[in-house]
């Protein structure tokens, strides 16, 4: 899977990476009764920010050429804002849900601790492969 992105719906990269993930485990390959898992290795072209570093970090094998860049940043907004103050309230409560599915993905798809992931996140920083080599989010610089 190629990815060359500036990122996208967090709805739609959850999707994506669960597809992935059962994609490797035979859940989607099946034959019969017999699960085939078949491996989705990543590869990072360009960029890959957002939910797109999202995607890139669940492959088999992920690969970024050297020139490529990855932004890994907190979870947005999420649907529309605004209206009154209830609905404020439940957006930025389903937003800390969605912030917690992405870290939790992140982390195990990773060597980082849970506060390595929170310095990463806390500014909106460019990752080089080597950073992200060094983090356990890509296996190979190519």
């Amino acid at each position: 899977l190629h990815i060359n992105s500036y990122g996208g719906n967090v709805s739609d990269a959850l999707a994506i990476v669960q597809c992935i993930k059962n994609i490797q485990n035979g859940e989607i390959t099946k034959v019969g009764n017999i699960k085939i898992p078949i491996e989705v290795n990543t590869y990072i072209e360009g960029e890959a920010d957002s939910a797109g570093s999202l995607i890139a970090c669940g492959g088999s094998k992920r690969n970024m050429s050297k020139y490529s860049l990855s932004l890994v940043h907190e979870v947005r907004q999420i649907g529309g804002s605004g209206g009154k103050a209830e609905d404020i309230d439940i957006q930025a409560q389903n937003l800390a849900k969605f912030r917690d599915i992405f870290k939790e993905i992140y982390l195990e798809h990773s060597k980082m601790t849970p506060e390595q992931y929170d310095k990463l996140i806390e500014k909106e920083n460019y990752s080089t492969p080597k950073e992200l080599l060094e983090l356990g989010l890509i296996d190979e610089i190519i």
